[in-house]
């Protein structure tokens, strides 16, 4: 019996059961590798505000230049999704990226682009507006 509860546990860890990957930060916090920054409870806000606040994440703005002209997050890069592919070779494949856009739907499609091309610390920060909103409550 012991040989299957340890084949449960493995499937539960990899997140086979529950068909969701996860991602464990400092031994503390687990985080679904999908989820998007959207409320201040959930362990990805958490993650995310204490990443930027460390200045150890680069908040990656994927909306036009006509948008991010128009407000952006302090010190935020902008690369438009559709200059993405073209400029995916300015970002390190190992530094946190948190993604925003004007709705979460253009940061939603950037990191599933740079997951695909290998980079691992990627974070769909949604709505710049509500990253904007976190980063000035304090």
């Amino acid at each position: 019996m012991k040989p299957f509860y340890f084949l449960i546990g493995i499937a539960m860890s990899t997140g086979y059961i529950t068909g969701r990957p996860v991602y464990t930060h400092y031994n503390t916090e687990t985080v679904p590798i999908d989820s998007t920054v959207s409320q201040p409870s959930s362990p990805q806000y958490t993650l995310v505000k204490h990443l930027i606040e460390d200045k150890s994440a680069i908040i990656l703005d994927v909306r036009t230049e006509q948008e991010y002209n128009e407000g952006h997050i302090r010190n935020s890069i902008n690369i438009p999704l559709d200059k993405l592919n073209d400029s995916v070779f300015s970002l390190q494949k190992k530094e946190a990226i948190v993604i925003v856009c004007r709705s979460g739907k253009r940061s939603k499609e950037a990191k599933t682009f740079l997951t695909h091309q290998g980079f691992i610390n990627v974070y769909d920060g949604g709505k710049w507006e509500n990253l904007n909103i976190l980063l000035t409550d304090k």
